[in-house]
């Protein structure tokens, strides 16, 4: 049977190891007519759309952009590779079906020597009269036949129509041989007309093997002439692929970078452009759309600027505040570095040293002080002392004027750095007023208090008879006009008293003293006074001692007692209890009187302060201040407990520290 006459590309397409069918399924490559794969040729105005439509769209996520731009290089690695590996697989086919047909034409060959040579050998077996050298040559090429045939049949056994044209060339073939075996049969036996009949059947046999073998040589030879030309065009094709590659992995590259560029670096510059504006003041960019992490990034950094520009804004309104509050202050403040250099001060310190902000700016603190006060101690020691409590200095002005100050420092902690506050209180106009009152003290001494005590002792004088006898209403007018005397020199006293408290001229005697016996004493010098107002005194069983001035002290409890009885109703009790505390030593004085309004609780520590009563004798106001300057330079208090119309309870506080068992 002979096989069909095909095109070049037809036959080259018949041995290719894909089909047409399964190359279209397993890759989207256009096959040409050979069935070779060619490159893939994409619409360039639809990759460029499709590479704007991603550019423009941020509603990827960061992960996915960088899915993105790891993932489109891999497939179109694996793309490039499966191709490259395609056009190899083929180059390789080609390679081993040129190889196949070459081998197929070798042995094809073979068999048809072989074949000619049988009928030459049979012939001169013929002719040299039957020699077995002949003989056994005939056998052998017969042999080879054989042989040849079956690597052919194996060769040809993927191909049906080749092997079905193989075994009906093999049938004619078994005819020759049959005529030669006949041929041979004929001779031997000495029918040699038989056999020149046979002879000539196997000549007419023979062209018919040639025909047939031929068909089959033209078949593989158009492959081994075929298959060098498909070997160079695939390798023209992976060559192509190569550069191709090359090419598209640039431009691949480059559409990544511009793709990194307008979804992530555009966006980041946009953000890092609005901390800067932040930075400076300027109005921020607006807010970036999509919904990647750079968005919710952006709009948390908004909704952090406008809170910061809002807390800026209250911060600056409150600073203004402040400052107008400090601007406005009476008193003199002053900043000063940990090393008393002057920082900043406000209008009023301009005021008092009389200067501008930037003479005192940078100067040391102790240059303000008086020339006395520097040479004795340096300025942080001068801060050190006035951080304790209010000192009283003098300080200079510009002018070199010196002027009376009262200094308290505070220290604070700012930016890691300790700093010092100088509160600075003209006390020039204090300092007259002061002086005015030791002068209006100092005569009232000696001015007033020695010729009232003449007075008075005269008044006396004339109400015993001294200076001749006197009516009963002018011994009455005589005795009011010295209680009045007493009064008054009363007040001149506690006058001096205060004066003397608050000047430090007093110099206190302390010592152990049972606090009972004190408490006892202070009864005993009002005894008088409570029977005539029938009132009783009871004063608790109680043994503590404590370190005090006691006639001080006993000056207070007498006030206290006097107080007590003075406000107290007939028959009623006045209680004097004591106890210890942790702190304190508590002394207590109760009284069943008319009570003291709440709104005078504090009012009556101070100067010429008492609670309002007509129906009892009006006094001037100081007793209780000046108990409570006696008990504060004890570093005691006292306070009161009081509702009205149930009585008052005055609480005495004198620390532990001053009593005996400390």
């Amino acid at each position: 049977m002979v096989l069909p006459t095909r095109s070049t590309e037809n036959a080259l397409a018949y041995r290719l190891p894909l089909s047409r069918t399964r190359l279209r399924q397993t890759s989207s490559a256009p096959i040409n007519g050979s069935g070779i794969l060619r490159p893939v040729r994409s619409d360039s105005t639809t990759i460029r759309q499709m590479r704007f439509e991603v550019l423009q769209n941020a509603d990827l996520k960061l992960g996915h952009k960088a899915l993105v731009l790891v993932l489109v290089p891999i497939i179109f690695e694996v793309l490039f590779v499966a191709t490259f590996a395609g056009l190899l697989v083929q180059s390789q086919a080609e390679t081993k079906r040129e190889r196949e047909a070459r081998t197929i034409l070798k042995h094809h060959q073979f068999m048809t020597t072989h074949l000619l040579l049988t009928g030459v050998f049979i012939t001169k077996y013929e002719l040299g009269g039957f020699h077995e050298k002949y003989l056994k040559r005939y056998e052998k090429t017969l042999n080879g036949i054989n042989t040849e045939y079956t690597i052919l049949e194996r060769l040809v056994e993927n191909n049906p129509l080749v092997l079905r044209n193989l075994k009906e060339f093999k049938v004619s073939l078994n005819g020759a041989l049959e005529q030669l075996q006949e041929f041979r049969r004929l001779n031997e036996s000495g029918q040699q007309l038989a056999a020149l009949n046979n002879l000539a059947k196997l000549q007419t046999i023979l062209p018919l093997l040639v025909e047939r073998s031929a068909t089959v040589v033209e078949h593989y030879d158009r492959i081994a002439k075929v298959s060098p030309l498909a070997q160079e065009r695939v390798q023209d094709l992976m060559t192509f692929e190569l550069i191709g590659g090359m090419i598209l992995s640039v431009l691949l590259a480059l559409w990544l970078a511009r793709f990194f560029h307008a979804t992530t670096v555009v966006r980041l510059d946009t953000l890092v452009d609005n901390i800067l504006r932040l930075q400076t003041g300027k109005p921020l960019r607006p807010c970036l759309t999509g919904a990647d992490e750079i968005t919710d990034l952006d709009k948390t950094f908004h909704l952090l600027a406008e809170a910061i520009t809002k807390s800026t804004d209250e911060l600056m309104s409150s600073e203004s505040r402040l400052r107008s509050v400090i601007e406005q202050m009476p008193t003199g403040l002053i900043t000063l570095t940990d090393e008393a250099t002057i920082e900043t001060v406000n209008p009023q310190a301009n005021a008092i040293f009389a200067s501008r902000s930037e003479d005192l700016c940078g100067k040391p603190f102790g240059k303000l002080l008086s020339e006395d006060a520097g040479n004795i101690e340096s300025s942080l020691e001068i801060m050190n002392r006035a951080s304790e409590k209010t000192r009283l200095m003098k300080c200079k002005r510009v002018s070199g004027e010196e002027l009376p100050i009262e200094l308290t420092i505070t220290d604070f902690t700012r930016d890691d750095h300790r700093g010092y506050l100088a509160h600075v209180q003209d006390v020039t106009e204090r300092h007259e007023v002061e002086r005015l009152k030791r002068e209006f003290v100092a005569m009232i001494s000696h001015d007033v208090r020695t010729p009232l005590a003449s007075i008075k002792l005269t008044l006396e004088l004339f109400a015993f008879g001294a200076y001749g006898s006197l009516s009963d209403e002018g011994v009455q007018r005589l005795l009011a006009d010295e209680r009045s005397c007493t009064n008054l020199m009363g007040l001149i006293n506690n006058l001096l008293e205060l004066e003397n408290l608050e000047s430090g001229k007093i110099v206190w005697e302390k010592r152990l003293v049972d606090l009972v016996h004190v408490i006892q004493l202070a009864a005993e010098s009002v005894a008088m006074v409570a029977r005539e107002s029938r009132v009783t005194i009871d004063v608790d069983d109680i043994t503590i001692q404590v370190l005090v001035d006691e006639t001080r002290l006993l000056q207070v409890f007498t006030n206290l007692l006097s107080n007590a009885i003075k406000f107290s109703p007939p028959m009623s009790t006045v209680q004097v209890k004591a106890h210890e505390t942790e702190e304190w030593v508590e002394i207590e004085f109760i009284d069943q009187g008319q009570g003291i309004p709440h709104s005078h609780h504090e009012l009556i520590f101070d100067y010429f302060r008492q609670v309002e009563d007509s129906s009892r004798d009006r006094g001037f106001g100081l007793g209780l201040a000046i108990c409570k300057l006696i008990l504060a330079e004890h570093g005691g208090a006292i306070d009161v407990e009081s509702e009205e119309g149930i009585g008052s309870t005055f609480l005495v506080r004198i620390p532990r520290k001053q009593s005996a068992g400390s």
